[in-house]
């Protein structure tokens, strides 16, 4: 069965919560120390998350699932644009 899509709210907060463990996440070192910060970040976030009452709760491959589609949402709204800063090609 398909989980249920997030709502606004859900959305909301979620965003709210990566926003504290932004750094640690989109770090793009593969190094040993920070693969643990990046696991110990994403079970943080899955805990507050699901200790919201006005949620429904998500396992941690949703939640990540669903901020790598946010983030590939966003860059295809704004584009492809190259190290100018020329617009090569909207993807919307």
């Amino acid at each position: 069965m398909r989980p249920k899509l997030f709502n606004e709210l859900e959305e909301s907060i979620l965003l709210q919560i990566i926003n504290n463990y932004k750094t640690i996440i989109q770090d793009k070192s593969g190094d040993k120390i920070n693969i643990l910060r990046k696991n110990k970040a994403w079970t943080d976030i899955a805990s507050q998350y699901n200790s919201n009452l006005e949620v429904t709760k998500r396992d941690l491959k949703q939640l990540q699932v669903w901020w790598k589609n946010s983030k590939a949402q966003a860059k295809k709204q704004v584009g492809i644009i190259n190290p100018n800063g020329n617009k090569l090609l909207s993807l919307h």
